[in-house]
Formats: structure tokens, C-alpha cells, sequence
């Protein structure tokens, strides 16, 4: 049945000024603004109309130079969507992709400034971006999503086109690391970082960087980052068969290793690390079957668990782990489309359903944004086919 729900806006006001090479936040104010209504959907989520997206900005200018510094200073307006209003909950849809995007992979960082005299790095939480990366239909693009504009922009592009690739944020710098894929015809190796930076009048940028290839060509993988600082890229398809093999990249060293495979097999798994430090591997298929089991890796003992069960199986679903410190496994296919959202407590070994996504989709992409909300980005749907639109679930 379709309802309204409420979102409360706030303004927050950061003034930054540029003294001895480092980002210095000089001050900061909030307000709230009049709260606006969203059209709540059938399916549970709410919709944001054009006008509310175009209300919701993020501007930046100079700001009068304080008198006993000659920095340079700029100051960030941001308008954006106060996460405690109760009154919001489960998945909306937010500002589509600039192009469609299946296969894709999707990880969230933000940049960092240049180390100060002790070593310290400023961060730059405005700065933060979620960015969908690859996939079909344009094998290289990378696209930046902003919460507070809600606004998508074009990011630079991978050096190696490809799809059904996995992606994770690891080491000092934040930096997005793309692991493996398809160039559409045959898996890959390819490993390369993305390092967010500061660019000029305070946008985002960055460029991405080779780093030495995985051992194993695979494509439909999934990779994670551990406690350890180290990069797991487990499971895949080599072009003849689902694999259980886990390899791992060391940030420090740039070298792999081969660690513990998976007990199971798992084409198109999804993967994520939990808060207890594990990794998991989460469905697939194994050649025969959609899978709904789940194991779990344990870097300090290398060896895999088995964990309990997903209610449905599937395989090309997403994976992350909420602020809510459980893991969301997200649509997927079963034989066509699903979506089905469940979420998985590490400390109880036990499975819910949650809210399901407004569209089915397979081969999506997710990852948890700067504001907390879980996003689900493009994949490929039972009507329409390969999408574009995003929706973004609020614990």
C-alpha cells in the first residue's frame, strides 16, 4: 500500500583552509532544514522525485582568508539526509548511473592528505565516494556517487577493461584494489588500485595504478580484505569450471600467495568480512548447483568453516557488511533474477529475511556508502534487461 514517509535535511557547513600542504578543518556549523516527503512504494521503499534530488546539493566556494594566515580556504555546503529519522527504513531508489552497469564490482572510500610532521593523514569524509566499477556495456567506466548530491559522476577509468570483476578497499591510503574479471571473452589477472585524492577547489579524483597480476585467471570471483591488511581473492570461474581457490594479495610486498582453498567450489560467489575478523563466501554454483551455503575463512588459522545456510540459494548476488555489524546477502540469480535480501549474524550463526530490493537483480554490484546505507547498484533485471538505477537500503 502507498504511503509517505519523512526525511529530515541538514545543512552542515565545513570551512577548510590549505596551511603548510595539509587540509585544515577551521570550523563547522548545522542546521536543520524543512523535512521533505518521499512517495512510499509498494514494495516497502520510498521513491526521491527529481526536485528533492536536484534539493539535495553539495557546493563549494572560497571563503574570506582569516587575517593572521595568508592560506587559502574554501568552504563545503553540504545539504544532506539526516540517517536517525525512524520513520525512513528499508530500500529506496536514488539517483540512477550515468550508463548501465552489470557485472560491475562497487567499493566506497575517501581520499587522504598529505602526512603531517607526526605522520598523520587528514581525511576528507565529504569527499567520501561510492564508485561502480567496470561491468558490461562499458567495460572501463568508473562512475562516483556522492550521498550528498545524490549525483553520479564519471571517475577515472580502469586501465583494463573488463566485467564480473570483485573489488575492495585495503591499505594506508584507502585504496580500491580490482581484482580479476573478463575482458568479455577470456578471465583475467589484472590487479589494479585506485587511489582517491584531493583534487583542485576540493573535488574528488584519482588514478589507478598496475599492480602485479593475480596467479590464477578467473572471472565471477569475489575478494575481500582481511584484519590482517591482506587482500583475499577466493573462488571464480577459469573459463572450464567453478573454482575453490584462494589467493592472497600482500599490499606491502605487492606478491601472492596461495592460502587454504574454499571446501566448496563457487561460481559467482559473493564475499564479505565480518566483525569477527572472518571472511565469508557466500553461495555461488558449483558446476551442478545454486548454492546457499556459507563458509567462512579464518586468516590466522587458515582453514575454512562451515557456517549456517542461506534460506535461498543463488549465485552473481552481492555481499556487504552492514553498520549493524551483520552481512547482507542481496538479489542474485535462481535460474532468473531474484530480490531476495537476507542478513547474516556472525555472533548467533543465524539467517533473516530482510526487506527484499525494489527490482530483481543478478549480476548487481553492492557495497556500504558513507552514510551507513547499503547500495545496490545496476545488475540485470527479468524485463528490462542490464540496468542502470541504484537503490540504497537504510538499516
Amino acid at each position: 500500500m502507498e504511503g509517505f514517509g519523512y526525511l529530515e535535511w541538514t545543512l552542515r557547513r565545513r570551512d577548510w583552509c590549505l596551511t603548510g600542504g595539509n587540509w585544515e578543518n577551521i570550523g563547522a556549523s548545522e542546521r536543520a532544514l524543512p523535512s521533505r516527503r518521499l512517495k512510499r512504494l509498494p514494495a516497502g521503499g520510498f521513491e526521491i522525485s527529481s526536485a528533492l534530488a536536484q534539493g539535495d546539493l553539495e557546493v563549494q566556494r572560497p571563503v574570506r582568508r582569516r587575517a593572521d594566515s595568508d592560506a587559502t580556504c574554501l568552504r563545503a555546503l553540504v545539504v544532506g539526509v539526516n540517517k536517525g529519522d525512524s520513520n525512513v527504513s528499508g530500500w529506496m531508489l536514488v539517483a540512477p548511473l550515468l550508463n548501465v552497469h552489470f557485472a560491475a564490482a562497487a567499493a566506497t572510500t575517501l581520499p587522504l592528505g598529505p602526512p603531517d610532521a607526526q605522520g598523520h593523514r587528514e581525511a576528507f569524509p565529504f569527499l567520501a565516494r561510492t564508485y561502480a566499477i567496470g561491468g558490461s556495456g562499458v567495460l572501463g567506466d568508473v562512475e562516483a556517487y556522492a550521498t550528498q548530491s545524490n549525483l553520479w559522476k564519471n571517475a577515472a577509468p580502469l586501465p583494463t577493461p573488463r566485467l564480473e570483476l570483485a573489488a575492495t578497499v585495503g591499505g594506508p591510503d584507502l585504496d580500491i584494489y580490482a581484482v580479476g574479471g573478463s575482458d568479455g571473452t577470456n578471465p583475467l589477472q589484472a590487479l589494479e588500485a585506485f587511489q582517491p585524492s584531493v583534487g583542485f577547489h576540493f573535488h574528488g579524483g584519482g588514478g589507478w595504478n598496475p599492480l602485479t597480476p593475480m596467479p590464477t585467471a578467473r572471472t565471477r570471483l569475489a575478494a575481500a580484505t582481511g584484519p590482517d591488511g591482506r587482500i583475499y581473492a577466493f573462488g571464480g570461474f577459469d573459463g572450464s569450471t567453478a573454482l575453490k581457490i584462494n589467493e592472497v594479495y600482500d599490499i606491502q610486498t605487492d606478491t601472492w600467495t596461495t592460502v587454504a582453498p574454499m571446501n566448496t567450489a563457487r561460481d559467482g560467489v559473493a564475499g564479505a568480512t565480518g566483525p569477527d575478523g572472518r571472511i565469508y563466501a557466500i553461495g555461488g554454483f558449483d558446476n551442478v548447483h545454486y548454492l546457499s551455503s556459507v563458509e567462512a575463512y579464518d586468516p590466522l588459522t587458515d582453514k575454512w568453516t562451515t557456517v549456517a545456510s542461506m534460506a535461498h540459494p543463488r549465485m552473481s548476488l552481492g555481499a556487504a557488511t552492514g553498520t549493524d555489524k551483520r552481512i547482507y546477502a542481496i538479489g542474485g540469480e535462481f535460474f532468473s533474477a531474484v530480490n531476495i535480501v537476507e542478513a547474516y549474524d556472525p555472533s548467533a550463526n543465524t539467517w533473516v529475511a530482510v526487506t527484499p530490493m525494489i527490482t530483481p537483480r543478478r549480476a548487481l554490484a553492492a557495497a556500504v556508502g558513507h552514510d551507513g546505507r547499503i547500495y545496490a547498484l545496476g545488475g540485470i533485471d527479468n524485463i528490462t534487461g542490464p540496468l542502470s538505477s541504484v537503490e540504497a537500503f537504510s538499516l
